[in-house]
């Protein structure tokens, strides 16, 4: 069995269907932990990047490798951490993700969510990390149309790239998280 993280956006002091969505991936193969970094609490993002590497290290000790997902604001999330223990990262998985042109989210985000522009500033050098060591091992997810998330701003230019069969921010992330998670799986499983 694969393991892993789920690292979800901005709500995610609000748990919605996230633990069914990931059974669906459990049937998969693939067992991903739930992992919120609570953006909207007072923590700065090097605190929270600590937490995550963290239970990074747990599942590394326990299954020799870590795969990485992230929907949205979480995207930004899971590249800084992998980027931080690249040797421990086996898959990265982006969906919707917020990556590039942080100044077009309304600065009402921030406020609300400091870590999160905390994470957006590191992201530059994370990429540079990522583009050497895991351009075959990162795959990005992104809709026909986003209106919160462009999908010019959810896409890496070395990475794979994956087209989920929706539209619309919220409705694509929860497709790409149940129905429509068969293309991240298999990019997952894939040695």
């Amino acid at each position: 069995m694969i393991e892993g993280l789920y690292v979800p956006g901005l709500g995610d002091h609000q748990t919605r269907a996230e633990d069914t969505a990931l059974r669906l991936w459990w049937r998969r193969g693939i067992y991903l932990r739930y992992a919120p970094v609570r953006w909207n609490e007072g923590n700065t993002f090097e605190e929270k990047l600590i937490k995550l590497t963290t239970h990074i290290d747990e599942i590394y000790e326990a299954s020799g490798e870590v795969t990485l997902v992230g929907s949205s604001a979480g995207a930004s999330a899971v590249l800084n951490a992998a980027a931080q223990q690249p040797e421990k990262i086996h898959r990265i998985v982006t969906i919707c993700g917020k990556i590039h042109h942080p100044d077009t989210l309304p600065a009402r985000d921030f406020e609300e969510n400091p870590a999160f522009k905390q994470s957006l500033d590191m992201l530059p050098d994370s990429l540079d990390i990522l583009s050497k060591t895991h351009a075959a091992r990162t795959l990005c997810m992104t809709p026909y149309w986003d209106g919160r998330v462009p999908v010019t701003d959810a896409t890496i230019d070395w990475a794979a790239q994956h087209r989920i069969k929706a539209a619309g921010h919220v409705l694509s992330i929860a497709t790409a998280m149940t129905i429509g998670n068969r293309p991240a799986c298999e990019f997952i499983s894939t040695l």
